[in-house]
């Protein structure tokens, strides 16, 4: 059976891809792991959310949303909402990450079964972790949504205070529905295709002399754009139901029936295109650098390992 692992590391620090591999890196290390990926990818990245989000509220063209932006607050514009980008991105990366090694652990007695049947435990898996980390952080988003669009406070404990004295609870979990949907579909779509990926590249002629990080690149860019296609729509209704005065936005349902008799298919799919370039670069970086971060502390996992008494247990696939 092929190694599918970079030949450069050795036996006990081998790190697994977050998808493929057995569950060697502990919890603790993941979440670190993954908060520090996941709030690098998407702060990068925070410009094509700013854009998608005033396109999408606002029905203008990329060149009508660019214009506002920096009309209003200058090139810096761009990066509106950077702040609960940010931390949404640690408290997401924290949670999901470790959520589906843990999934995966659950799961581990079912795979092996052949690959359709793999995919759909993968999809699960990618379903259960995001589940969690889009409910947790919910009002992050509502008040990241704001801030794109340039409503609201510039300070997030003000948002979040001003939101709840407003309009309570509820307020705070705008748009929680379609943001869990979304969220869940997208992330159970990505790992399925990113290990089904993952595994082709491997034995491609093409590509399976490649790096491990190369491979892992290219399998996430193109697990990306098929699940930003499928998703979307449901990213649309969320945005506009987030961006609703209290009592205004509706239910999920009522949303989509109000955008898709306004705009037809053509509202429902706006800011697709920025949205798809934002994903690829936000999921293609960030995996990539999941893994580095995974492997930087692989050695420190062994020392504690040792230190412990346990012996550390090579990664072979």
């Amino acid at each position: 059976q092929e190694e599918s692992h970079p030949p450069h590391t050795s036996e006990c620090s081998r790190t697994p891809s977050p998808s493929l591999a057995p569950v060697r890196m502990g919890l603790k290390e993941s979440g670190v792991a993954g908060a520090g990926a996941m709030s690098i990818a998407q702060v990068i990245t925070q410009p094509g959310d700013v854009l998608k989000t005033v396109v999408v509220q606002d029905n203008i063209s990329y060149r009508g949303a660019l214009q506002k932006v920096t009309q209003q607050s200058g090139n810096f514009g761009l990066w509106r909402g950077s702040v609960p980008t940010f931390y949404r991105g640690m408290i997401g990366g924290a949670t999901f990450f470790p959520s589906l090694e843990l999934m995966k652990l659950l799961t581990s007695p079912l795979s092996g079964r052949g690959q359709s049947f793999d995919a759909s435990i993968s999809f699960i898996n990618g379903v259960g972790a995001r589940a969690v980390a889009e409910v947790l952080t919910c009002p992050l988003f509502v008040v990241k949504t704001e801030m794109e669009y340039g409503t609201g406070s510039r300070s997030v404990p003000s948002a979040l205070k001003t939101l709840y004295r407003n309009e309570g609870i509820p307020g705070l979990f705008k748009g929680v529905g379609p943001a869990i949907s979304r969220g869940a579909l997208y992330a159970g779509t990505y790992i399925a295709l990113f290990d089904f990926n993952r595994k082709t590249f491997l034995t491609n002629s093409l590509t399976r002399d490649w790096s491990n990080y190369a491979r892992t690149t290219l399998a996430a860019l193109a697990a990306s754009t098929l699940g930003t296609i499928l998703t979307h729509p449901v990213d649309v209704v969320r945005t506009h139901i987030q961006l609703a005065t209290a009592g205004s936005g509706g239910n999920f349902v009522s949303a989509s029936r109000n955008l898709w008799g306004r705009l037809g298919v053509r509202g429902l799919f706006a800011g697709l295109n920025v949205k798809l370039v934002k994903r690829a670069i936000t999921y293609s970086s960030m995996f990539p650098i999941y893994e580095v971060l995974t492997d930087l502390m692989a050695p420190a996992v062994v020392i504690t390992a040792a230190a412990a008494g346990d012996q550390p247990q090579p990664t072979e696939s």
